[in-house]
């Protein structure tokens, strides 16, 4: 009994990995954001999000940990593009749009709307 148990979630685990990663695929492509463009490619099970444009930290990585599935939404911690300030956001993909916002450990928030080019 408990090694078919363990066998079931084991498979759920997978699966959820699995949807993790199709949803995350969406967002695979570039983005612009206030006069920054973002190329976000898959890496590993994840996807990685790269400042390729931009006034500042061109070559910098965007996302500082793994997205997490929270709901309807992501989770994770990011690079701010502009500031270089670290932000702990939430954000949702839908279609063309990617809508980040957060705040700082000291209480700085921020949001935007990132569009697909």
């Amino acid at each position: 009994m408990r090694t078919i148990l363990t066998a079931i979630l084991s498979l759920m685990a997978l699966g959820m990995t699995s949807a993790f990663a199709n949803d995350l695929a969406e967002m695979v492509g570039t983005w612009e954001w206030e006069g920054f463009t973002i190329e976000v490619v898959e890496c590993g099970d994840s996807v990685c999000a790269t400042v390729t444009d931009g006034p500042a930290n061109v070559g910098e990585e965007m996302f500082l940990t793994t997205p997490e599935a929270s709901g309807d939404a992501w989770t994770v911690e990011v690079m701010h593009p502009a500031t270089g300030d670290t932000y702990y956001a939430r954000f949702t993909v839908d279609g063309d749009e990617w809508v980040m916002e957060g705040c700082t450990d000291s209480g700085v928030c921020a949001e935007g709307t990132f569009v697909r080019v």
